[in-house]
């Protein structure tokens, strides 16, 4: 890995590594390191942009996931609270897409989804 590289880009390398290695694979970084001929202003600026386009993907799914964890966490107190009332095929249908429908338009997620 750092065969042909100087003191000076062993550094900066590090530092991408710290500033982006929580948020982008080691291995992501290395290879754009790589690809701009292992100039620092370039590859910080490379993955500067691909942190700034996932972060826009990050809510939607952070959404979609939390009305999923919702979903399954309502259909299960439904189920606890209501053993002798509620079995696992009797689930209102209804009910249950007007709560989804509700916690959809709630995020700003996409219900047809």
């Amino acid at each position: 890995m750092f065969c042909n590289t100087t003191n000076l880009q062993q550094h900066h390398l590090l530092t991408l590594f710290k500033y982006f290695g929580s948020k982008i694979e080691k291995t992501t970084i290395l290879q754009i390191w790589n690809n701009y001929n292992q100039i620092f202003v370039d590859t910080y600026y490379k993955l500067q942009e691909i942190c700034a386009t996932s972060n826009l993907n990050e809510p939607q799914e952070e959404n979609e996931l939390k009305i999923h964890r919702e979903m399954c966490l309502h259909i299960l107190w439904n189920i606890l609270k209501y053993p002798k009332h509620i079995k696992y095929r009797k689930i209102h249908k209804q009910a249950l897409y007007n709560y989804l429908s509700k916690k959809c338009h709630t995020l700003g997620a996409d219900f047809n989804q």
